[in-house]
């Protein structure tokens, strides 16, 4: 018998609906594609952690919020939600896939490798080779 508890990291396959993106402006598409450009060559020049660091203070000096994740009210409303046990959540496969294309990563479901007790899906994440 599975025990009864809130459990954060319990993917369904429930589609959530996704709210609408807004069109970038030419000027915003610009920038985010010089901004990428400068983070290749960042980490084609250094070894991964000094890049990593590098790519992090950019990230902070063009947005403090999206230097760590973006999203800080959101997932802080969430933590505090699932700590005091007035919800629980689960994220959906769909959620991460999203998330692995959009930062060129492939996911990969093992879960038939490696079974979880409560049925979570096991995912192997791997970054696109350039």
């Amino acid at each position: 018998m599975k025990p009864d508890l809130p459990d954060f990291t319990t993917m369904s396959t429930n589609p959530v609906p996704e709210q609408p993106k807004k069109k970038k402006s030419l000027l915003d598409r610009l920038s985010t594609f010089l901004f990428n450009r400068r983070v290749d060559k960042i980490y084609a020049e250094n070894d991964y952690l000094d890049a990593y660091r590098r790519h992090t203070d950019m990230r902070v000096e063009r947005d403090s919020k999206s230097a760590i994740g973006g999203n800080w009210e959101a997932v802080g409303q969430m933590q505090i939600d699932f700590m005091t046990g007035e919800k629980t959540f689960h994220f959906p496969y769909s959620f991460f896939e999203r998330l692995a294309k959009e930062n060129h990563f492939d996911l990969t479901d093992r879960s038939k490798d490696y079974p979880h007790p409560n049925g979570q899906i096991m995912a192997f994440v791997q970054k696109r080779s350039v």
